[in-house]
């Protein structure tokens, strides 16, 4: 998701973003007000499948394609 489209759904909910200036911040007030832990790309495994953040938050990692 873009950040214009994250802080459109900020602003539906009140947030004021004027400051808020990366897509994690914004996260994290939407996920603050929401009563929800403040952790969008914090942690590499997640086991909070049901987080509307979640498959944007949580990428596979490439492989490792160097050649030894």
């Amino acid at each position: 998701m873009l950040l214009r489209d994250i802080k459109i759904i900020a602003a539906e909910k009140g947030i004021d973003t004027k400051r808020l200036r990366t897509k994690r911040d914004v996260i994290h007030a939407i996920q603050k007000l929401e009563g929800n832990q403040e952790c969008y790309g914090s942690n590499e495994s997640c086991n909070n499948a049901v987080c509307c953040w979640h498959s944007d938050c949580i990428k596979p990692k490439p492989h490792n394609t160097k050649k030894l």
